[in-house]
Order: structure tokens, then sequence, then C-alpha cells
């Protein structure tokens, strides 16, 4: 949905778009539920690349298909270029199946969240037992709920987080003049998204921590909230709802204030048109998210979209001063 506005001396004009598209027949790289648990597809062989020549014996004929997927994602050219190396003349890539909580299934939006539903932060050894958790959590970490109710946390119990894909998208575009001053300006807005906040996850390794993290649990009753502070791999930074954050926002995209000078004044210079002007890009975005993006794109994968991770930058703010004339 967009919106636009216009306003001269004498006239206010605005108006109301609305689009709604539907698509068919596309084709993706969706998996079952029982697929997504698994992490592979089935009926495949799981090899470490360094253990692809002993693989490769049991395929003595080199023109048999074979597909490439690699559950990082990011070593399947790796392993794609190797096997053309070895003679292997049908090779495909399927890319990689990660560990990311962008799932798609049946009846809910392309790529949403999906994991565990976090529900506080053990405060006790007493609390600890009395409660399901995943093998290893210490007190201080996340409670995930048992949503299955098999006294077991496991992928079972992932619940769906939200969706990337706004559910309203807005522009307003304004122009006001008064005398020689013009004011131009756009707004956009997007309203009924999630954004996982990946950089949280992940951090905690070797990066530098947020402020956030002066909040974190350290004893019983300091935090019931924020978990104590966790490594990659810890419970508590396995995919879950403390990720999640409101991607609702309002960006002030582009503004420009111009001054033109009277044609009675460059008429005497024997100018016919003088203007100077300043404007600003990316000035702010109102928003409750903490990172560096409140609508991030799938980058060319649909099933991957919303992640705040380190390999996004923020959108520059720049200001431009200028003139233009004419004689």
């Amino acid at each position: 949905m967009s919106l636009f506005g216009l306003f001269t001396k004498t006239d206010i004009n605005t108006g109301i778009e609305q689009f709604h598209n539907t698509p068919h027949g596309v084709l993706l790289d969706v998996r079952t539920r029982q697929e997504y648990a698994d992490g592979h597809i089935p009926g495949s062989l799981n090899i470490p690349l360094d253990r692809i020549d002993s693989a490769l014996e049991a395929m003595p004929n080199k023109e048999t298909p074979v597909f490439v997927y690699c559950l990082s994602g990011g070593r399947s050219g790796q392993a794609v270029a190797y096997l053309k190396k070895m003679g292997y003349t049908d090779v495909v890539n399927i890319g990689g199946i990660s560990n990311a909580p962008n799932r798609t299934l049946e009846g809910y939006p392309i790529g949403s969240f999906w994991g565990y539903k976090a529900i506080g932060v053990f405060q006790n050894d007493e609390q600890l037992a009395s409660l399901p958790h995943i093998n290893g959590t210490r007190v201080g970490e996340l409670i995930f709920e048992d949503v299955n109710g098999d006294k077991v946390i496991d992928t079972n119990d992932y619940v769906y987080l939200g969706s990337y894909i706004p559910k309203v998208q807005l522009g307003f575009n304004a122009r006001f003049s008064y005398k020689g001053f013009t004011l131009m300006m756009d707004l956009t807005s997007g309203l009924g998204h999630k954004v996982y906040n990946r950089r949280t996850q992940y951090r905690q390794d070797a990066q530098n921590f947020t402020t956030a993290m002066l909040d974190a649990w350290h004893g019983e009753g300091t935090s019931y909230h924020t978990p104590r502070v966790f490594v990659r791999g810890d419970a508590s930074s396995m995919d879950s709802s403390y990720f999640i954050e409101d991607g609702d926002y309002l960006s002030i995209a582009n503004v420009q204030l111009s001054y033109a000078f009277p044609k009675k004044l460059l008429k005497k210079i024997r100018m016919n048109n003088a203007r100077i002007f300043l404007s600003g890009a990316n000035l702010h975005t109102f928003t409750k998210a903490t990172g560096y993006k409140t609508q991030i794109s799938p980058n060319g994968n649909a099933n991957r979209g919303g992640m705040d991770d380190f390999g996004l930058y923020p959108d520059n703010r720049t200001f431009t001063i200028g003139t233009s004339f004419s004689f």
C-alpha cells in the first residue's frame, strides 16, 4: 500500500493506492517439517569434504548425477568444483541447508521465522532441575517452552515466530512552497513484520558486546529476560523468540530545502534561473528494532529474509549542498 500527497499554494491533493499480488507457480527449495528437523535431505549421505574421496569410490560411473549440498551452505561451491575436477560431468549445486531460523511451510509466509519460545531465565538449580531443558543448559540461561508437553526440549517444540515480510508498506511524498522556498520530503514505512537479530545471537564468540549485555543475568533475581553471557553453541544461542524484534519503522528517506532567487533580481544580472539547495538522505529511522536495518531483503533467496547478521551494513546518512542556474 502506498500513500501520497501533493501540496501547493492553493490545492491539497492526496491519494491512496493498494496493491495485492498472489503469485503462483514459483519454484523454491522447500522442505517438510521432518526434513528441517533432520537437517538433511532424506535419502542423501552426509559426507564431510575431507572424506569425499572415499565416498566417490562408491560411484565409479562419473556420468552419475551428483547433487551437492552443505550444511553450512558456504562450501557447496567448493565441493562442486572438486567433483568437476575429478571428472564428474553431471554435478548440481543445490546450495546449503543452514541452521537459520527461516522456514517455508504450508500455511505460513515464505521464509517465516521458527524457533523455541523463550519464556524466562533459569534462576537457580532447583528450577533448572524441575523444568525440561536442552542438554548442557546452565543456571542463568533461557527457559524454552515445552510446547508438545513431552518433557523434552527439541525442534518438535519450535513455534511460528513471525515473518520478515511487512503486512503494510507506506510511502508519503510532500512538497511545500512559499515564495522562493520549497521543501520536499519523502517518508517510507513498513508495518507488521519481524527482524531476527542474528548479530546478538552470535556476537558473543569474539565480537564486542552491545550495552544490552549490561543487563545480563549474573545471579538469582538479577534478570528474568536477558540471560547470562553466552557463546555460540550454548543453550541460549539456539534459535528462539529471544532474538525476534518488532520491525515496524518510519524512515525519513529524503528531505530537500531549496530557494529560488526572484526573477526580478536575476533579470538585473541577466540570469534566467538560479537556485540553491540542501538535501539529506536516510536522515533517521524511528523503530524499536536494535539492529542496523528494519527491512531486510532476502538477497536473492526468499527463504532467507529478515536476518540482521554480520554481513549487513546500515544505510549511509548523506548530505548534499548545491546550486543550479541558467543564463
